[in-house]
């Protein structure tokens, strides 16, 4: 995938499906707080990105991005401008 201008596709790893006692399946699409900041890795970037290169661990607020729905991988893909994203996380802060 090659993104245009100032944009920036993250990769959030899928829940499992989450089982009720009686055997109905619980969305856990909806369980991550949208207000709550996560960090995840940067797998696209667009040429006019300064700041954030693949690869990068980034802090963001998943309300902030737009979801992407992308076939296979265990994964969900959310698309950020540059501007939306917090922080460039070095792996040896903790959070």
């Amino acid at each position: 995938m090659k993104l245009l201008k100032d944009f920036i596709m993250v990769k959030e790893p899928l829940e499992e499906e989450k089982k009720s006692a009686g055997g109905i399946i619980v969305s856990t699409d909806n369980t991550v707080k949208m207000t709550d900041p996560m960090v995840n890795e940067v797998e696209f970037v667009g040429p006019d990105v300064e700041n954030i290169s693949k690869g990068d661990s980034v802090l963001y607020l998943p309300k902030d991005g737009t979801p992407i729905k992308r076939k296979g991988g265990g994964y969900r893909w959310r698309l950020f401008k540059e501007d939306r994203i917090i922080a460039v996380v070095d792996s040896a802060d903790e959070l």
